[in-house]
C-alpha cells in the first residue's frame, strides 16, 4: 500500500508508532467521504489506533465513508468478538480471494464449486450474505504477461 502514496486522490499512507496520530491526522485532512484501506488488520487488532478504527467503523456507514481491512482467515477469525475488526465483520461485505475461500470470516456457507482451484485475480464477493463470483482485472502489465506465459505453458486458459 505504500506505493499508493502520492497518487491522485490518496491523502496519506500511515504506519508506524504513531498510526493513531497519524490516521487522525490524515482524516482531518479530508473534505468528505474517506476509504481507508488496513493491510495486516489483525496486527491492529490490540493496537492505540484500535479505538480510531472502531470509531471509524461506527460512524463509516452514516459518513458515505468506507473501511476495508486484509487479513488471514484465521487472524480474523480469532478477534470475534470485540473491537473494530469482529463490527466490520457483522457488516457481512467484503471480498474473499480464491486463494483463501473461507465463508467464516463473513458467516456465510459458500458453494462446492468454491474448493477447486481459481486463477489470480479470482474471488467471491459478499454482500450482506449473497455472493457472487467476480475477477479482478491485473494492473501490473509484468505480472499479467507472467501469469498469461505460465498459463500458456500449462496450456490452460486464465
Amino acid at each position: 500500500l505504500r506505493e499508493l502514496a502520492g497518487r491522485p486522490g490518496v491523502l496519506d499512507v500511515v504506519s508506524g508508532p504513531d498510526l493513531a496520530v497519524d490516521l487522525d491526522d490524515a482524516l482531518a485532512m479530508a473534505a468528505g467521504p474517506v476509504a481507508v484501506i488496513v493491510d495486516d488488520a489483525e496486527l491492529l487488532a490490540d493496537d492505540r489506533a484500535a479505538d480510531r478504527l472502531e470509531r471509524l467503523a461506527r460512524t463509516a456507514r452514516d459518513e458515505h465513508s468506507v473501511v476495508v481491512a486484509a487479513g488471514t482467515t484465521e487472524d480474523l477469525m480469532v478477534q470475534r468478538y470485540r473491537g473494530w475488526l469482529p463490527m466490520l465483520r457483522r457488516g457481512r461485505c467484503g471480498v474473499n480471494p480464491a486463494s483463501h475461500v473461507d465463508g467464516d470470516v463473513f458467516d456465510v456457507r459458500l458453494p462446492r464449486s468454491t474448493s477447486g482451484g481459481w486463477p489470480p485475480g479470482r474471488g467471491l464477493l459478499v454482500w450482506r450474505g449473497e455472493i457472487t463470483p467476480i475477477q479482478v482485472p491485473i494492473s501490473d502489465l509484468t505480472e499479467s504477461r507472467r501469469v498469461t506465459r505460465v498459463d500458456q505453458a500449462s496450456g490452460e486458459l486464465p
